[in-house]
Order: C-alpha cells, then structure tokens, then sequence
C-alpha cells in the first residue's frame, strides 16, 4: 500500500492555494519552478485518472475544493500509485522536487542583500545582524 500521507499531499499540492502559501517566502525564481512542477504533478495525475468522472470533477473544480474532496482524490491517487509504481515513483520524484525547491528557495529568500538610495542592507537571515552602510560605504568581506 503506498503511503497515504504522501498521497494526501500530493492531492493538497494540486487542488489547493496551500503551495501558493508555501512559496509566498521563496524567491521569484523558485516559485516558478514550483508552480511549474506542480503544474506537471497536476497534469501527471490527470491523464492517469481520466475516465474515473468524480475525480476528474474533483480536479476541474481547480482550488474551490472542500477537505471532503481532497480525501476522495486521496484515495483514488493511493488506488493508482498502489497498482502502477512507475506511476508512484514519478509522483513521489516530482513531489520531492518540490519540496527540495521550495527548501532551497527559502534559504535563497533569506540572503538578501538590498541596495536603495545610496544605503545598502544585507539580511543573511531571519535572526541574523543587519549591516548597513551609507554613500560611499566600503565594506571588506574575509
């Protein structure tokens, strides 16, 4: 039986806006990918699960689903990768792809350096110091 918690989020990934939240703190570049790679994830399990009418009703209602909705979707992706594992490694592939993008393009958010009207911030973290500098500010880095 695969896993159904990964199925569960798989089917969270295509139906809902929770990516859209996941990627508010990533750079612009690594939610492109995201929602790229989401887009294949959503496309992926579309041509599997066509003929199967509620599921394809379930995926046409886009973002407007209810918790109710994504747990049939659960169970039809868990019938799917359970009976075809080629079908289940490029889930869990893709899917892990997008988590390692949006890991990644937290940590790139986090180290940012801003450089406006002659002042310049560099933020290293959420945590971390803050160095700024004035006009003609040097700064040596070792």
């Amino acid at each position: 039986m695969s896993d159904p918690i990964t199925a569960g989020a798989i089917a969270t990934i295509i139906l809902t806006a929770a990516l859209g939240k996941l990627a508010e703190d990533l750079t612009a570049s690594a939610m492109q990918n995201v929602k790229t790679k989401a887009v294949q994830l959503r496309n992926i399990i579309a041509r599997k699960l066509q003929g199967k009418t509620k599921a394809v009703e379930i995926l046409e209602k886009g973002e407007d689903v209810s918790e109710a909705d994504i747990q049939k979707l659960t169970a039809y992706i868990e019938v799917e990768m359970d009976e075809d594992k080629e079908f289940a490694e490029k889930l869990k592939t893709l899917t892990q792809e997008i988590h390692r993008e949006i890991n990644n393009g937290k940590i790139q958010a986090q180290n940012i350096m801003n450089v406006s009207g002659g002042n310049a911030s560099n933020i290293s973290g959420p945590n971390a110091q803050v160095i700024q500098g004035g006009e003609g500010s040097t700064f040596n880095i070792n």
